[in-house]
């Protein structure tokens, strides 16, 4: 418990930090060119976006921010936690139904027992700093199965296209049936391109409830194109959960298809 305390005091003195990173062009990147083929963030369509800012792994996106109408991709996510053996695997649908707008649907399975059926919606709002940074807002509904809590999250997104790409999620998670939690969440990232088809980055990830932190995972990731359409992203980190003192080791890997 101590030790997520800690975490989560260091996170929130990095995001004020991560943010500098836009007064900064990263190099090689002209932000204002829509047609780059940037490593990374979903082979085929995320060079779209402008600007280009990878995704999050554990915690990701209905499309990148900035998406296109028509944009339609699919993914799974799996996670393992190597003491207790757990094992949960999710995969899901994202279409941009118009530019700057996308839902998604998951089925979020435990083993082989599902879950709970998560919908989102996410919008951009728009670039700032000379197009070098992008932000919105997105929005989560889960209805659980088998006694897990329904929920809303609230979130703002805030991305900056640096010398080192950032992503930030701040937001709120509310039950609205069979709970009465309210849990704060933030998600931070940062990434840094290796060639033209791999990125490598660091995901921060908080769930801060009443009495402080309860859940925390710090992730390093790879992310690789494996060609224009898929792309394969791997991680390992420390996971602290419901309060544990000693952090549980985790391991995610996501693969990624877009149309």
């Amino acid at each position: 418990m101590y030790g997520c305390r800690r975490l989560s005091r260091v996170l929130m003195g990095c995001v004020l930090s991560c943010l500098l990173p836009v007064a900064v062009p990263a190099q090689g990147v002209a932000p204002e060119t829509e047609d780059l083929e940037l490593a990374g963030g979903n082979g085929a369509l995320a060079h779209r976006v402008r600007p280009h800012i990878p995704e999050p792994m554990f915690f990701d996106l209905v499309r990148p921010l900035g998406a296109r109408q028509g944009e339609l991709e699919v993914n799974t996510l799996a996670h393992r936690e190597l003491s207790s053996g757990h094992f949960g695997w999710a995969p899901e649908i994202e279409y941009a139904f118009r530019d700057g707008l996308a839902v998604e649907f998951e089925l979020p399975f435990e083993g082989s027992h599902l879950e709970e059926y998560k919908f989102a919606l996410q919008g951009t709002l728009g670039t700032f700093a000379g197009e070098r940074a992008v932000h919105g807002w997105q929005t989560i509904g889960r209805l659980g199965r088998g006694g897990v809590s329904d929920s809303v999250d609230l979130l703002y997104l805030v991305g900056t296209n640096g010398s080192l790409p950032t992503l930030h999620m701040f937001g709120v998670r509310r039950d609205v049936r069979g709970g009465t939690r309210t849990v704060g969440l933030v998600n931070s990232s940062l990434f840094h391109a290796l060639s033209a088809h791999s990125t490598v980055g660091l995901e921060v990830n908080l769930e801060i409830e009443e009495r402080f932190t309860t859940r925390a995972r710090v992730l390093p990731q790879i992310h690789h194109d494996l060609h224009r359409h898929m792309t394969l992203q791997l991680g390992a980190g420390p996971s602290w959960i419901e309060g544990k003192r000693r952090p549980e080791p985790l391991v995610t890997g996501r693969l990624i298809y877009v149309f």
